[in-house]
């Protein structure tokens, strides 16, 4: 019969104990002789360990990070005096004579939607120190406002066919011949920064050779249709009514889409023109911009290949006769108070008209609330005047003395109100006018006679750059 009584469980073995370092670890022999040296025995017995988790991952990403830096600037480096190497020689040929001068190109760079920087910079930091090595100059026009270099070019040439019909006095006589100039700028050639550019020197140049002579008659009927909204006053004050009540919804003067003059002789083929180079260039604005942001960040040298490549385009390119977009491209660029159709039933223009055409996906959809600003503002302006209008007739009648602060600030007069209002409405148009042309969706303003303008082609494949 089995024994009932429980027999304990045997005792487990003792756990094996952690090994610990000695509270005070001896020096090694080899480190002894430097006791005596004064350094502590708590640097000679010191023993190299890894760090923790949470420092592995800092010490990984920051390094990282920092590597994917510095080898980007390396490259960019490499890859710049990579393309200088390319065209120094150019720099060490002599000039024919005392009035040869270097190759000069015309840089533009229009402000990029919704942003207060254009491609003056890109084009500074990466195409010019090109230029420079190869001995060429540059002269770059900046628009800060849209529609800035449309202005400029429209009033430009249309100075020029005035000059040359005899309706506009010549310029001072200067010690440069200006056929000189002429000749050098056809030498040259012409670079635009991006689309949004492209599509502003375009509208210039349309409007500039395809306008009429004469001073367009918007600016002179603009401050009639001001003057016929706001009360009318007199400026002799014994003339004035007695009473002016300011109406509480003053009327606002309307703000007509732009429209090109009538046309007055335009061009069969477009004059002597240097070829012209649309050099890539975006820049990213927006929340949902921020991974390419990030990404750009650490791929300068990107930007170093195409600043690089668009010099040595400028320098050793051919020009070519650009395509031409389609039949009907003329009318794909919409009245301002007309909606653009919808992304997927607009067709390309086709050709050259579509250079750099997806650099408008990056165009932030806020750019199309520009009229709703601009009418809102005009209506708070127009709101804020009258009480403005009431204080000087009030001052110009003598009904009331002028308070503390209007003797040390006198308020504008009526006809300063009335210049005033007409510099408002000159500006408020051209920025209506500026974002009809750099909109997204609204092709290029093109006209039949521009077929015949030229680019730059790809230089020789032994220059290229790897």
């Amino acid at each position: 019969m089995a024994d009932p009584t429980p027999h304990p469980a045997p005792p487990k073995p003792p756990a094996a104990a952690a090994p610990t370092l000695p509270a005070n670890p001896t020096v090694p022999p080899s480190l002894r002789i430097l006791q005596y040296t004064g350094i502590p025995a708590s640097v000679l017995t010191w023993r190299p360990r890894l760090p923790s988790r949470n420092w592995l991952i800092f010490f990984t990403l920051t390094g990282t990070l920092t590597g994917a830096w510095y080898y980007d600037r390396r490259e960019c480096r490499r890859l710049q005096e990579a393309y200088k190497d390319r065209v120094r020689w150019m720099a060490e040929q002599k000039l024919g004579g005392p009035e040869d001068r270097p190759r000069r190109l015309r840089v533009y760079a229009a402000v990029w939607p919704e942003s207060d920087e254009g491609g003056a910079k890109w084009f500074k930091k990466y195409v010019k120190p090109i230029l420079h090595a190869a001995a060429h100059d540059y002269h770059i026009e900046i628009g800060h406002t849209h529609g800035a270099l449309t202005r400029l070019l429209a009033q430009r040439i249309q100075s020029r066919r005035r000059q040359a019909l005899g309706l506009e006095p010549l310029p001072p006589p200067s010690p440069i011949d200006p056929s000189v100039e002429d000749a050098r700028d056809l030498a040259g050639g012409v670079a635009l920064m991006g689309r949004h550019t492209l599509k502003e020197y375009l509208a210039g140049l349309a409007e500039g050779w395809s306008g009429a002579l004469q001073a367009s008659a918007r600016d002179t009927d603009l401050p009639k249709r001001i003057d016929a909204s706001l009360p009318a006053f007199p400026d002799d004050a014994d003339t004035l009514p007695a009473v002016f009540v300011p109406s509480s919804e003053p009327a606002l003067p309307a703000l007509s889409p732009p429209t090109l003059a009538p046309l007055s002789g335009p061009p069969t083929f477009i004059p002597a023109h240097p070829p012209v180079l649309v050099i890539p260039y975006v820049q990213p604005l927006g929340f949902k911009q921020i991974p390419r942001m990030i990404g750009g960040f650490f791929n300068h040298r990107a930007r170093v290949r195409e600043g690089g490549d668009a010099a040595l385009r400028l320098i050793f390119g051919t020009a070519r006769p650009i395509e031409p977009p389609r039949e009907n491209a003329e009318e794909d660029f919409p009245p301002l108070d007309e909606p653009l159709p919808a992304p997927e039933a607009r067709a390309p223009q086709g050709g050259w008209a579509d250079s750099e055409l997806d650099a408008e996906d990056l165009i932030k959809s806020s750019f199309e609330l520009v009229p709703s600003n601009i009418h809102q503002r005009r209506k708070d302006y127009y709101a804020a005047l009258v009480p403005r209008l009431k204080t000087a007739r009030e001052l110009a009648l003598g009904e009331r003395e002028p308070s503390k602060e209007e003797v040390e600030k006198p308020p504008k007069t009526e006809r300063e109100l009335r210049e005033e209002a007409v510099e408002r409405e000159k500006r408020w148009r051209d920025e209506l006018e500026g974002w009809g042309v750099a909109r997204k969706g609204a092709g290029v303003r093109w006209k039949r006679w521009m077929d015949g303008l030229r680019e730059y082609g790809e230089y020789p494949e032994e220059l290229r750059v790897e």
